[in-house]
């Protein structure tokens, strides 16, 4: 898949997210039990942070910051290493 498809992928699924986090907060002020508000904003949250973090993938893949595979790589070691993921 060429970078700019790729670009354009991960903004379209951004999108999604930003839409399904609207629909889960309007779902959440009307839920009337506690713990469905509770779990409706707690799952909102989460597409919001990957919405935003979509985004700045999109960003990663264009422009003179873009990164080129080598450096992709070397980051995407160094978050693995964080959380412990291999």
């Amino acid at each position: 898949m060429e970078r700019e498809e790729l670009r354009r992928r991960l903004e379209a699924w951004a999108e999604e997210e930003r839409l399904y986090a609207e629909r889960l907060a309007e779902s959440a002020a009307k839920a009337r039990s506690p713990l469905v508000r509770a779990v409706l904003t707690a799952v909102a949250m989460d597409s919001r942070k990957h919405h935003a973090l979509l985004i700045e993938a999109a960003r990663l893949l264009e422009g003179p910051q873009a990164l080129g595979e080598g450096e992709l790589e070397a980051s995407l070691d160094s978050i693995r290493e964080q959380f412990h993921y291999r």
